[in-house]
């Protein structure tokens, strides 16, 4: 089994924390974090794709960290949602990401 944790810097205070969980060479988990750092409250998730419990979703989350919505989408590799975060990072919370 093996374990890799990636951080990609996006923009200043914009970065991108993916967690790849391996077995024999299959993905077995994996979680693609959005991240934006808050001067006061620091790093405050707004968007993550993962693949918890068997069933690949995308995950939003307000200003504040909560969790506001939750829906299927398809399975997302790094590079995938890396291309995502750099075209679309100004207007992730208002599309549909269920659809991308």
């Amino acid at each position: 089994m093996m374990i890799l944790k990636q951080r990609t810097w996006i923009h200043k205070n914009e970065l991108l924390e993916s967690i790849i969980v391996t077995d024999s060479g299959k993905t077995k988990f994996y979680s693609h974090t959005y991240l934006v750092r808050d001067s006061s409250r620091g790093w405050i998730p707004y968007v993550k794709w993962d693949n918890w419990e068997g069933q690949p979703h995308a995950d939003k989350y307000d200003g504040s960290g909560a969790l506001t919505e939750q829906k299927s989408c398809g399975e997302q590799t790094t590079d995938d949602v890396l291309k995502l975060v750099k075209i679309f990072r100004k207007n992730l919370l208002a599309m549909e990401l269920s659809k991308l």
